[in-house]
C-alpha cells in the first residue's frame, strides 16, 4: 500500500456475481494479507513499493493505521479495465516505450495517497463471475450479466470487503473516488450505493469524488459529442461544407447517417459476444426490399425533413432505421437496445464503420438534394478522419486527443505483457477463467446502460434521471466534488460537461467564476523522456519553465463543487498532462494550507482552491478602468505564486 511518498496501493477487482473480485495491494501493514503481496514483477523486478494483488469478494453486492487518504481510480468504457490507468496513467509504475515497466515520475501516489483499482464491471480485465465457470450447453461459459446498477453494487460489496477484510486499518479514511470517461456514471452511481447502504455508510470513509472527461447527461453533452460540430470546432472541415449538412434540406439525412453508424457499430458489439439475443434479420440482406442496407437518403429524407425539433428528428431517424433497414419488430428491438454488449477492445468500445449512404436514382425528384448532402457528407468524412472515428483503420486524428501522436503501440504492449503467464501468477490472478486481458473474447461480457448519460438508446430504463440528478443528492454529502475534463477531448467535449455540471443548479460562489489555475512545469530528465511511451506527457520537457504555466479554468460551486479543465489534454488527462494532473490532486487531497475565513462576505474554504477567487461582481463593475488593470495584474501573479502553485 502506499504510504506518503514511499508506498502506493493498488486493488484490481475481480467482481463475481457469487465469488470474489481481485486486488492489488502495495505496504507492509500490520493486518495486510501477505499471500496477496507481490514479489517479483516480470521485466521489472521488486516494485518500487509494496504492491498486493488479489481478490475480493462481491457476492454480497449481488444481492443487491496507515497514513494518507485512499483513492479508487475506475476507468470507463463500460468495458475499460481500470488497469490501463494504473500503468498508463496513475500507478507507481508505466508502461515503457518498449512494452516493459518504468517508474512513473508523476504517479498519483506522490500526493501521499494510497492508491486502489477495481477492474468492474465483472467479466472485465482478470474479473469473472460465477456464470464464466458454467457452461451453455457444454459449450462456451456464459458471459457475466452487468447493468448500472449492478455494477455499483457489486463495487460496494467489493469495498466493503477491502475496508472489513483484506485493509481494516484504512477504515478510517479518508476514501476518494476518482475516474474518467464512463467511470462518470461509475463514480455517482457507486457514492450512492456508499452513502445509502447501511453497512457500507459504516464502514467506507467515503469523502469526496473527482470525476474526468465525464458521461454525465444526454441532453447537456449531445451536441458536443457530435462530430460534425466538433470538426467545425476545430477546422477539420471547410465551413461550406458544415452550413450544408447543417441546413434544413440535408439535417434529417446527416441525422440518418449518423444513426445508421450508431446502429452498425452495437450490430458489430453484438456480433462480437457469445449467448446474445440478436434477431436474426440484424445483419441479413433483404435483396430487393425498398428498404434495404442502402436505403436511399432522398426518401428517408422526406419523412424527416419536416421535423423540427432536433430531437423528434433524431428519434424519428432511430425508429426508422430499425424499423426499416433492420427490419425489427418493436419487440426486437427493445431487445437490441438492452442486449447492449460489449467485447474485448482495450480502450475503444464502439467499432465506427460510417459511411455515406447510396444515391438516388437519376429519375428521382430529390436527386439533387441528395447528392448535394451526400457529396457534404463525403467530404467531412474525407477531411475530418472519417468523422473521429474511434474504430477506422486508417484514422489520422487520435480520438481521445486532438493534438495527441496517432498509435496504439501501448495497449498492445500492455495486452501483451498482462497476458503472460508469469504476470497473471505475480499479481495472483491464475485462478481466473479469463483466458486474454482486456477481456476474454470467446466469452465477452453484457453491459445494459441504464441512465440518461452516454446513452443513445430508445428504451432507456430510467429516461429521466441522468448523473445531474445522482449528484444533486450525493455532492452535499460530501467534502469535495471536482468534476473536470480536458480541453482538447474529442470524446467528451468540456463543452458539454461545462452545461451539465451548470445543470446541477448549484449557486456559484461569487468570486469564484470562470478564472484561470496554473502549476509548475518542473524538467523531465531525458532518461524518463526517452523511456516513457508516446502518449504519456506529451508535453513534457527537459527544462524547467521559470514562471507558472497555465493549467486551465476553474469555476467554484456551493457544496465543494468545482469544475476545472485541463488546457491541451485529450480524453485521459493524467496520461496526457500528467503534472497538472499530479498538482490538481495535491490541490483536492491537501489543499493551500489557508485558514478559512470570509470572502465577499461568504464563508469560503479557501484551503481546496485552485486559484484564488475573484474580487465579488459587484466590486469588479465598480472599479475603474485603471484599477481594473491594476487589480488583473495583482490576481493573475497571486494565482501564479504561493500557496496556490508550488
Amino acid at each position: 500500500m502506499t504510504i506518503m511518498k514511499n508506498n502506493s496501493l493498488l486493488m484490481m477487482m475481480m467482481a463475481i456475481i457469487m465469488t470474489m473480485t481481485t486486488t492489488t495491494i502495495t505496504t507492509v501493514v500490520h493486518a495486510a494479507p501477505l499471500n496477496d503481496l507481490i514479489l517479483d514483477l516480470p521485466g521489472y523486478g521488486r516494485p518500487p513499493t509494496p504492491q498486493f494483488s488479489g481478490y475480493l469478494d462481491a457476492s454480497a453486492g449481488c444481492d443487491v493505521t496507515i497514513n494518507g487518504p485512499i483513492f479508487l481510480w475506475l476507468n470507463g468504457g463500460p468495458g475499460s479495465s481500470s488497469l490501463l490507468g494504473w500503468l498508463q496513467e496513475v500507478g507507481p509504475l508505466l508502461m515503457n516505450a518498449t512494452g516493459g515497466l518504468m517508474t512513473n515520475p508523476y504517479s498519483w501516489i506522490n500526493a501521499g495517497v494510497n492508491l486502489l483499482v477495481l477492474e468492474a464491471p465483472m467479466g472485465v480485465g482478470f474479473s469473472y463471475c460465477s456464470r464464466m465457470m458454467m457452461k451453455d450447453n457444454e459449450k462456451l461459459p456464459l458471459p457475466c450479466i452487468n447493468s448500472d446498477t449492478s455494477t455499483a453494487k457489486a463495487s460496494r460489496a467489493a469495498l466493503v470487503d477491502f475496508f472489513t477484510t483484506k485493509f481494516p486499518e484504512l477504515s478510517n479514511g479518508p476514501f476518494y473516488i476518482s475516474g474518467e470517461s464512463y467511470a462518470g456514471v461509475y463514480i455517482p452511481t457507486l457514492s450512492k450505493e456508499l452513502l445509502n447502504d447501511p453497512i457500507a455508510k459504516q464502514t467506507v470513509p467515503l469523502k469526496g469524488i473527482m470525476v474526468g472527461d465525464p458521461c454525465t447527461d444526454n441532453d447537456a453533452q449531445r451536441d458536443s459529442m457530435d462530430p460534425l460540430w466538433y470538426s467545425n470546432k476545430y477546422g477539420l472541415m471547410d465551413t461550406d461544407v458544415y452550413d450544408t449538412l447543417q441546413s434544413k434540406e440535408c439535417a434529417g439525412i446527416y441525422d440518418f447517417m449518423k444513426t445508421k453508424t450508431t446502429m452498425m457499430m452495437m450490430n458489430q458489439q453484438r456480433n462480437f459476444t457469445a449467448n446474445v439475443k440478436l434477431s436474426s434479420k440484424t445483419h441479413q440482406s433483404v435483396g430487393g426490399e425498398k428498404w434495404s442496407n442502402h436505403v436511399t437518403a432522398a426518401e428517408l429524407n422526406a419523412e424527416l425533413i419536416g421535423i423540427e425539433n432536433l430531437v423528434e428528428r433524431r428519434i424519428k431517424a432511430n425508429e426508422l432505421y430499425k424499423q426499416r433497414v433492420l427490419l425489427l419488430g418493436n419487440n426486437d428491438a427493445d431487445d437490441a437496445d438492452a442486449d447492449a454488449t460489449t467485447a474485448g477492445h482495450i480502450r475503444t468500445t464502439l467499432r465506427n464503420s460510417a459511411s455515406a449512404v447510396e444515391p438516388t436514382s437519376p429519375t428521382s425528384p430529390n436527386r439533387k438534394i441528395d447528392d448535394k448532402c451526400t457529396l457534404a457528407y463525403r467530404k467531412f468524412l474525407l477531411s475530418s478522419s472519417h468523422s473521429l472515428s474511434q474504430g477506422w483503420n486508417d484514422l489520422y486524428i487520435d480520438d481521445y486527443s486532438l493534438f495527441a501522436p496517432v498509435t496504439s503501440k501501448e495497449d498492445q504492449q500492455m495486452a501483451t505483457y498482462l497476458n503472460r503467464q508469469d504476470v497473471r501468477q505475480a499479481l495472483h490472478v491464475e485462478e481466473s477463467p479469463v483466458k486474454t486481458w482486456p477481456m476474454d473474447q470467446d466469452i465477452g461480457f453484457s453491459y445494459k446502460k441504464q441512465y440518461n448519460a452516454c446513452n443513445w438508446q430508445s428504451n432507456i430504463e430510467f429516461p429521466n434521471t441522468s448523473m445531474i440528478d445522482l449528484y444533486q443528492e450525493i455532492i452535499p454529502s460530501l467534502d469535495r466534488t471536482w468534476i473536470y475534463n480536458g480541453d482538447t477531448d474529442p470524446c467528451v467535449s468540456y463543452e458539454g460537461t461545462r452545461e451539465a455540471v451548470k445543470q446541477i443548479l448549484f449557486e456559484e460562489v461569487d468570486g469564484g467564476s470562470y478564472r484561470p489555475w496554473f502549476y509548475n512545469q518542473t524538467a523531465t530528465s531525458i532518461s524518463v523522456l526517452q523511456e516513457k511511451s508516446i502518449l504519456f506527457g506529451p508535453n513534457l520537457i527537459v527544462q524547467s519553465l521559470e514562471n507558472a504555466q497555465f493549467g486551465g479554468e476553474v469555476v467554484n460551486y456551493s457544496n465543494g463543487l468545482s469544475f476545472i479543465t485541463f488546457h491541451g489534454s485529450g480524453h485521459m488527462v493524467p496520461q496526457f498532462r500528467p503534472q497538472a494532473a499530479l498538482h490538481f490532486l495535491q490541490k483536492f487531497v491537501h489543499g493551500n494550507d489557508i485558514e478559512n475565513n470570509k470572502e465577499n462576505g461568504v464563508e469560503v474554504d479557501n484551503n481546496f482552491l485552485l486559484s484564488p477567487l475573484l474580487k465579488s461582481n459587484e466590486t469588479l463593475i465598480g472599479l475603474s478602468n485603471n484599477e481594473f488593470e491594476e487589480y488583473i495584474q495583482e490576481w493573475t501573479e497571486s494565482a501564479m505564486t504561493k500557496p496556490y502553485v508550488g
